[in-house]
């Protein structure tokens, strides 16, 4: 009994760590001279590498051109 607990606790570790995924959000806050925006950093299982709107990902706003 006591193997098949080791042996049983040691599949659950690996398998938890291979699939298992933090839950992570981070608010960021960037802001030029007149506006402010919060980002969001972050983990989902459903997300992908390009821009997902179902979890409220958007394009970000270009900035003006600088002149010097």
């Amino acid at each position: 009994m006591k193997k098949f607990f080791s042996i049983f606790s040691m599949s659950f570790l690996l398998i938890s760590n291979i699939f298992g995924q933090a839950a992570v959000d981070i608010p960021l806050i960037a802001t030029t001279n007149t506006d402010s925006f919060l980002l969001s950093v972050g983990l989902d299982l459903t997300a992908t590498n390009c821009i997902d709107p179902q979890l409220g990902e958007a394009d970000l706003i270009s900035p003006p051109p600088h002149t010097l």
